[in-house]
C-alpha cells in the first residue's frame, strides 16, 4: 500500500486492516512518499518493513501492531515527523529491534527526537544508510537517544550544522548494532552473546568543508564508528578516518566518550575543532590525527588504551602553510607527534616545526617539494626527528606503548628530502636531531 505526495492525506485513512507479505523493492508493507494519512489499528506482518515514511511524512499512526520484519518494524527519514500514540512492535522475529533511519539529504531542517512504542520507551534507532545534512540546514539529535549502525557505510555527513547537545545524565550514543550496552531494547540484532562489535561497523560522523563552525556534539558516546577501509573520498582525495572526521572543518566537540576506532578524532586539511573535556580510548592508532595546518584548540583531555599515546600527522600532499606547535594535551607538556604516512609539502606551500617538538616514525617520511624548516633554540630545545621505537625522547617517551620490547634501528624510518623544487630561502634545518631513518 503507497501514499505518495499527491494523496489527500485529510481522506487518506487505513483503519483495522491487515497489511502482509509486502514490500518488495526495499519498502513497507505501508509506504508514504511526502504523505500524512492516518493509519489505526492495523496490523503489519512478514514485511520488509511494516511502515516506510519517506521525507517529510507525518502520518497519524496509532494502535498499531507491526511484527516480523525483514528489517525493522518502521523505517523513517530524518526529516519525518509521524505522530505516534499506542503502537506495539513484537519484538520476536524482526531482525533489529529499532526504529530505521533512512538514508538521503535532508530537505528541510530536522529534530530526531525521542519515540516510544507501548511498553518500550526511548526506542533504539538504527541507521539504514548514509544521511547527508545540507548546506543551511540543521540536525538536530535530541539528548538521551540512542543511534546504532550495522554497515561502515551508514554515516552521518555534515554540510550544514549538526547540535548533538545532551547532558551528563541523558548522553547522546552512537554505536554498533551489535553493542548490547546501549539502547531499548538493547540486543538491537537479537542474537544475545553471539556477535561482538567492532571497529568499522558504522561510519561515524564526517564534517565536510563549509559546515557550520558552531556545529556540537556534546555529553555524547561515539564507539566503532569509521568509515570503510577506513578511508573517505572528498573532492577527487582519499582521506582516512576517525570517529569524527573534519575536512577543513570546524566544530566543537566536548564532553565526550570516544572509542573503539582507528583514530577518535581526525582533523584534516585547516580544521580547527574545539577539542574540550573529551575521553578517547582504545584507539588502534592515536587518538587524534591532523593535518600539519590542522590547528584544534585543546583542553581537558584525556587518552586511555591507545595504540600510539600521541598526536599523528597526517601523510598527505601538504597544500596549505602550517605551524607544527608544542601542544599540551591529555596532561602530557609538549605532546609527541607521530608521523602517519608519507608528507609531502607542495611547491607555495611552507611548513614550520617549532623548537622542542618531537616527530617520531615508524617508516614514512617528509618529502620537501615546497617550505620546510625546523629550528631548535636554547630556551624551547632541540627539533627531534626519530624512530617510534626511540624511547629517549618525547613525552610520552614509550609512544608506542611497549615498555623494551623493541628498540630503535637505523632505516627505522625515511628520511627528510628536500627536492629540487623545495624553497631554498625558506628551508632550514636547525639545532635538530634527526635519527634512525634512512630506509631505502
Amino acid at each position: 500500500m503507497v501514499f505518495n505526495d499527491a494523496s489527500i492525506d485529510s481522506v487518506s485513512v487505513m483503519r483495522r486492516c491487515t497489511v502482509t507479505f509486502a514490500g518488495a523493492g526495499s519498502t513497507g508493507g505501508i509506504s508514504m512518499y511526502n504523505a500524512s494519512p492516518t493509519i489505526d489499528s492495523c496490523s503489519m506482518a512478514n514485511n520488509h518493513f511494516g511502515a516506510m515514511m519517506q521525507g517529510a511524512s507525518s502520518p497519524v499512526f496509532t494502535n498499531n501492531t507491526i511484527g516480523s520484519s525483514e528489517l525493522v518494524p518502521i523505517a523513517m527519514s530524518f526529516n519525518a515527523n509521524p505522530v505516534f500514540s499506542n503502537n506495539s512492535f513484537s519484538f520476536s522475529d524482526n531482525t533489529y529491534d529499532a526504529i530505521g533511519l533512512l538514508g538521503g539529504t535532508l530537505s528541510t531542517d530536522a529534530i530526531l527526537p525521542i519515540r516510544s512504542v507501548t511498553s518500550i520507551p526511548n526506542v533504539t534507532y538504527l541507521l539504514l544508510d548514509y544521511v547527508t545534512v545540507p548546506s543551511g540546514l540543521t540536525l538536530t539529535i535530541k539528548k538521551g537517544i540512542v543511534i546504532k549502525g550495522y554497515q561502515s557505510s551508514q554515516r552521518i555527513v555534515v554540510q550544514g550544522k549538526l547540535v548533538a547537545n545532551a547532558t551528563p545524565d541523558s548522553m547522546i550514543v552512537f554505536t554498533s548494532a551489535k553493542d548490547d550496552n546501549f539502547g531499548n531494547p538493547k540486543d538491537s540484532n537479537k542474537d544475545g552473546n553471539a556477535s561482538t562489535p567492532a571497529v568499522g561497523d558504522w561510519g561515524g560522523i564526517v564534517f565536510e568543508p563549509g559546515s557550520d563552525t558552531s556545529s556540537v556534539i556534546n555529553y555524547c558516546t561515539l564507539n566503532y564508528g569509521n568509515l570503510p577501509y577506513y578511508l573517505y573520498y572528498y573532492n577527487s582525495t582519499w582521506y582516512y578516518s576517525g570517529e569524527v572526521t573534519m575536512i577543513n572543518a570546524s566544530p566543537t566537540i566536548s564532553n565526550c566518550q570516544i572509542g573503539n576506532s582507528v583514530y577518535g578524532i581526525y582533523a584534516a586539511l585547516s580544521s580547527k575543532p574545539k577539542v574540550i573535556n573529551n575521553s578517547i580510548f582504545n584507539t588502534q592508532y592515536t587518538p587524534i590525527a591532523m593535518s600539519f595546518s590542522a590547528d584544534p584548540t585543546f583542553s581537558g583531555n584525556t587518552f586511555n588504551n591507545t595504540g600510539w599515546t600521541a598526536l599523528g600527522l597526517i601523510g598527505e600532499y601538504v597544500a596549505s602553510s602550517g605551524t607544527v606547535k608544542q601542544r599540551n594535551v591529555a596532561g602530557y607538556n609538549n605532546i609527541t607527534y607521530v608521523l602517519l604516512g608519507d608528507a609531502t609539502i607542495n611547491s607555495g606551500t611552507n611548513v614550520t616545526v617549532d623548537a622542542g617538538v618531537v616527530i617520531k616514525s615508524n617508516g614514512p617520511g617528509i618529502y620537501v617539494n615546497g617550505g620546510f624548516r625546523a629550528k631548535g633554540t636554547v630556551a624551547g630545545g632541540q627539533v627531534v626527528f626519530t624512530s617510534l621505537k626511540d624511547d629517549n625522547f618525547g613525552n610520552p617517551g614509550d609512544t608506542n606503548g611497549d615498555g623494551a620490547v623493541t628498540s630503535p634501528a637505523a632505516g627505522n624510518w625515511s628520511t627528510i628530502r628536500f627536492q629540487a623544487t623545495s624553497d631554498d630561502s625558506f628551508c632550514l634545518l636547525d639545532s635538530c636531531l634527526i635519527k634512525f631513518g634512512g630506509s631505502g
